[in-house]
């Protein structure tokens, strides 16, 4: 092999010389890998490793692995074992191995302690206790919230062609949407949506959608009956709730309160779907339930129902309390003389007594409450979002940071990392309990709080480590889903020792603000975006590798799958370019007279 015509090598030259080259050159010198895996599964370490082997002769040289590993002090023997073989194979192939650890919007934590899970109001929620006296139990007024939800009543417009939909409005009648007396699930008929009819649009809108009036600070479930067809389940079928806009406020303005994006397959008979929204301050919202973006197939719904729900699932912790008042007189009770202790939740909680879906609370002899009295239950709930998965955690209880230190010794003492990665995105619920209000600080601080306290737990262990995180909220400036407000303003608040991981759109601009902002970067590439196995890599991959490249302070980029996406036309596609910028920098020092692979 010769490069520019002066130098000659064997033809085995191996990579990890061309990337010294490369570094020397002043290159990029993060090239991770990410993995999703949980170390008490044989399989997923294994699977690990198979990456570490492969990923290693393409010039990566760190492994960020994200699961079960922040439990590392919980941690079997077993587990460990498993642990320690994924840390052996990361020696040998010369890559670091990266816990990415403590991710407070899917829940971490929540093994060791599940409330801690962020605590969303749930006040005044009507109670009634028995006429034995033995009992409280959930009584709401009326759950006749959703007018037409069985879509009965349908009226046809334009002679037939199109209709309206009492109380609903729904994506282009007549060609799109559709009655269909012939398939449904209850009544005389359901919609029946038409992919198949948009496929020429860039992203077809499939939906029926209406506001309802709530509750403030209360917790509602929207169920409907899907049945689907050949359904392109890519984006699929969500239920979404939305804010209604405001006076002076566009449709663009209004937050999202949940969305749920069922798992289903693309040919289903009728199924329930849900979602559960906490509606915080508001008074009206919106819900949607059908597809933004699927290209194909069709479905039909029917039997749509908002519900209000109960106290259920309660959180107990400090900053979550629980009271129960006389809804006439407003009297606090007692728990543990009035009504009985709520235990904290753990596994069994399902197992306490329920009615209409809510805890029953239990009334002991000799209680302050007497038969038929109407209570008030005021306490705090969590919330799923994101195929009913994901639960965000409570940034100011104190006992978190208490495990954050177990979970850091425990990882140092089991792989001494050199390099830490903070997974801290989608945080889509906080600052609403009772610690967080305690406070009186915004999101902003709240959160660079949060950060400002985790960088310390792992240098604490590890004072040399090189911690990185995840970006998406240095950007957040409205507030998401159930959080309280936007964390705008954070990012001038978080340590700038911190390496940025960018995972968003417009790399060039956001690398440079970041930069401009005082952060070292690194740049993630998403290999699942519009990159289908078995098709060259995009023209993306190339400029957002040249972007981190040419970036002033950018550390690297991070090959990143959240589908387990490791097949060799994508893998080996990263290892091609740097391969070829690593050949190009040692030609050029060759070039210069100060070859390294001479």
């Amino acid at each position: 092999m010769t490069f520019m015509g002066r130098t000659r090598f064997a033809a085995g030259t191996c990579t990890a010389a061309l990337l010294a080259a490369c570094a020397a050159a002043g290159e990029i010198e993060d090239r991770f890998v990410y993995v999703g895996c949980n170390i008490g599964d044989k399989a997923h370490v294994d699977r690990a490793i198979n990456v570490v082997r492969r990923a290693s002769k393409q010039g990566f040289n760190g492994l960020v692995v994200q699961g079960d590993i922040q439990y590392a002090w919980m941690a079997s023997e077993r587990d460990l074992a498993n642990l320690a073989r994924l840390k052996s194979a990361c020696d040998v192939a010369g890559m670091d191995l990266i816990p990415a650890i403590w991710s407070i919007g899917y829940g971490t934590m929540l093994w060791a302690n599940p409330n801690l899970a962020a605590g969303l109001p749930v006040f005044d929620v009507p109670y009634e206790v028995s006429a034995d006296g033995s009992k409280a139990t959930f009584r709401p007024a009326s759950n006749a919230i959703v007018s037409n939800g069985d879509f009965e009543d349908v009226v046809p417009v334009n002679g037939g062609k199109a209709f309206k939909v009492s109380g609903w409005f729904v994506d282009t009648p007549g060609e799109i949407c559709f009655v269909d007396r012939d398939v449904k699930s209850s009544g005389g008929q359901s919609l029946r949506f038409e992919l198949s009819a948009s496929g020429k649009r860039d992203c077809p809108q499939a939906r029926a959608f209406r506001s309802i009036k709530v509750k403030p600070n209360s917790r509602y479930r929207v169920t409907a009956r899907l049945k689907t067809e050949g359904l392109d389940t890519t984006y699929g079928f969500q239920i979404v709730v939305y804010t209604r806009p405001g006076k002076g406020e566009s449709t663009g303005m209004t937050r999202q309160l949940t969305s749920n994006r069922p798992r289903i397959k693309p040919t289903n008979d009728w199924t329930d779907m849900t979602a559960e929204v906490s509606t915080l301050g508001y008074t009206e919202l919106d819900v949607f339930l059908g597809s933004w973006c699927a290209r194909a197939g069709r479905f039909w719904l029917d039997d749509v129902k908002v519900t209000e729900l109960g106290v259920d699932k309660l959180l107990r912790r400090p900053g979550c309390p629980l009271t129960i008042r006389n809804a006439a007189t407003g009297k606090a009770y007692v728990e543990g003389r009035d009504f009985a202790k709520v235990p904290p939740l753990k596994k069994g909680q399902e197992k306490l007594p329920r009615e209409n879906g809510a805890l029953v609370f239990s009334i002991p002899a000799g209680s302050g409450i007497a038969p038929g009295t109407k209570l008030l239950v005021s306490g705090y709930a969590s919330h799923k979002m994101k195929s009913d998965s994901q639960i965000s955690v409570c940034m100011s209880e104190p006992e978190l940071y208490e495990l954050f230190e177990k979970s850091a010794s425990a990882i140092e003492a089991a792989i001494h990392p050199r390099k830490w990665f903070l997974p801290l995105d989608e945080i889509r619920a906080g600052g609403t309990c009772a610690a967080c209000m305690a406070r009186k600080i915004d999101m902003a601080h709240m959160f660079a709080d949060c950060v400002a306290k985790m960088r310390s737990t792992i240098r604490r262990v590890s004072p040399d480590a090189t911690i990185y995180m995840w970006g998406d909220n240095l950007f957040n400036k409205k507030p998401d889903s159930m959080c309280r407000a936007s964390f705008d303003g954070c990012i001038d608040l978080v340590p700038k020792d911190v390496v940025v991981m960018h995972w968003g759109g417009a790399p060039a601009k956001a690398l440079k603000f970041l930069h401009d902002k005082g952060f070292k970067t690194a740049r993630s590439f998403d290999v699942g975006l519009g990159w289908r196995s078995g098709e060259a890599a995009p023209p993306s991959l190339t400029n957002n590798y040249r972007i981190a490249r040419e970036t002033p302070g950018c550390h690297g980029f991070m090959y990143t799958t959240w589908y387990q996406d490791y097949s060799q036309d994508k893998l080996e596609a990263f290892g091609k370019l740097w391969n070829a910028t690593a050949t190009k920098a040692a030609s050029t020092a060759c070039h210069d007279g100060t070859c390294p692979l001479k």
